[in-house]
């Protein structure tokens, strides 16, 4: 898991052959528009997507944890604030069966989870084997819009 800002990339660009591209498509996104809600803007078939969303902040109860195997995420913030809650995949004692179509496993509860505060112009990188349950209140309830990028492993 990374957690920085968006300012700060140039130090995580090596670490993935597919991160240099996908900081510059968050760098040259404009400030007050974002791609179309929920369709995915593909910027390197079967290798990197880009997927706008936009959502009110709910209780950490109220939402799943998700663990994916074959893509890494990359949550970036634009606008709002939230907490993301993180665990080792290990630690989801009771996980709903794996849905390959969607690389995604998802469990109602984890572990001792991490408390990781996301807030505009930060971006948050969640390796496969790194369960995380995004959305939730940070401060107060708020309104998020993000940009929530899938990068195969």
């Amino acid at each position: 898991m990374i957690l920085d800002s968006l300012s700060h990339a140039a130090r995580y660009e090596a670490l993935h052959p597919f991160f240099a591209e996908a900081f510059a498509y968050l760098k040259s996104l404009a400030p007050d528009t974002l791609p179309p809600l929920g369709e995915p803007v593909i910027l390197r078939k079967g290798s990197i997507s880009a997927t706008a969303r936009r959502y009110d902040t709910r209780p950490a109860e109220a939402l799943p944890f998700e663990a994916h195997r074959n893509d890494i995420d990359l949550h970036f913030l634009l606008s709002g604030g939230e907490a993301v809650f993180c665990c080792p995949r290990q630690n989801l004692p009771d996980p709903n069966p794996y849905d390959s179509t969607k690389d995604c496993e998802t469990a109602a509860f984890a572990a001792n989870p991490l408390w990781v505060p996301l807030r505009p112009k930060d971006f948050l990188i969640l390796f496969p084997g790194e369960a995380h349950r995004p959305g939730c209140i940070l401060d107060a309830p708020a309104s998020v819009s993000k940009i929530v990028m899938k990068i195969r492993l």
